[in-house]
């Protein structure tokens, strides 16, 4: 089952068979850096069902973070990072794509701290959409996601998010 949708509305939960992520948090918070533009909650940014260059979700300098309330309770099992392959970016690299990132589980969307569900590197030559296996084989069922992007490929100003799915078990 996935966890995220590509639609969003302001103020709904919307349900589909691809569990929705009716609200996006993101700020500043240690060291992770605001967005480079705020989106409207109808205004979906790292939700988008399609992938085009500079259709996405940018924030400032190579770290930051994005929580995301899911639908429903899951027990994650994989995630899923999404980046413009090479051959249609018009610079021909990716350099803004996220290099090192991690994962956590959260109860609700204003704890300190998160479960960490794992530490993954998104591969800028392999393919543009990645998986990524739950590491944390003792996680248990949460309501939000915590993406941090902790380092790009290199962009000195700013790093692009394009999709980011969760998979999982919805909690019985």
């Amino acid at each position: 089952m996935d966890v995220v949708s590509p639609r969003l509305r302001s103020g709904e939960k919307l349900v589909t068979n691809d569990v929705v992520s009716p609200r996006l948090r993101s700020g500043a918070r240690g060291i992770r850096s605001p967005p480079l533009s705020t989106h409207r909650l109808d205004d979906p940014g790292l939700v988008w069902p399609e992938v085009h260059p500079g259709k996405c979700w940018p924030f400032k300098d190579s770290q930051g973070f994005v929580v995301i309330e899911l639908a429903v309770w899951i027990r994650p099992t994989a995630f899923t990072l999404e980046h413009i392959p090479k051959s249609i970016s018009p610079s021909g690299s990716i350099i803004s794509a996220p290099q090192d990132f991690s994962v956590y589980g959260l109860d609700d969307e204003n704890q300190a701290e998160g479960v960490l569900l794992g530490q993954y590197t998104y591969n800028e030559e392999g393919d543009s959409i990645q998986t990524f296996e739950v590491q944390n084989k003792d996680a248990a069922v949460y309501k939000f996601t915590e993406l941090r992007v902790n380092s790009n490929w290199g962009h000195p100003e700013y790093t692009c998010l394009y999709r980011f799915r969760v998979h999982g078990e919805p909690a019985m």
